[in-house]
Parts: C-alpha cells; structure tokens; sequence
C-alpha cells in the first residue's frame, strides 16, 4: 500500500463517521419530538452496535482481533453519546 491509500481510508473513516453523526443527530431530535428522551434509545444503539461488531469481518494481524473489536466498540460507543444527545 502507498501512503496516500492510508490517507484515503482515514478520509472514507471521518466521512462515515459523520454520516453516523449526522444520523443519530436526527433520530434524537425525532425521538424528542415523540415525547421520549433519546438515552432512552441510547442503550439499544449501543447493544445493537455492539453486537454487529460481533459479526464483523477485521482483517487484521492474527491475535489483534480482539483488541480491535474492543476499540472499535468503544469508538462506536462515544459516536453514539455525541449523536443521541
């Protein structure tokens, strides 16, 4: 791989993030307007996220899987309590 691959992947990272963001953003402010508080939902995001990364495909070095799911969990999380505010 050359270097300006890795720039391309952080940049198509950063852009899914936002869209992420912007997403849940939106799904907070529908959840309020339906009278409910987004933490409560905040929960089910996290679980369900949590659970998709389960599933998820790493291609990463061998016995790296683990340590990259955790922090791919815990980015997902920290997405998820900026976008359900």
């Amino acid at each position: 791989m050359r270097p300006e691959d890795f720039d391309d992947i952080i940049a198509e990272q950063a852009a899914q993030q936002q869209v992420l963001l912007m997403a849940l953003r939106r799904i907070a402010a529908l959840t309020r307007e339906s009278g409910r508080d987004p933490a409560d939902v905040r929960t089910w995001w996290k679980e369900d996220g949590h659970a998709a990364m389960d599933e998820a495909t790493f291609l990463v070095a061998p016995g790296h899987d683990r340590i990259v799911r955790t922090k791919a969990k815990a980015r997902l999380d920290e997405i998820i309590e900026i976008g359900l505010r």
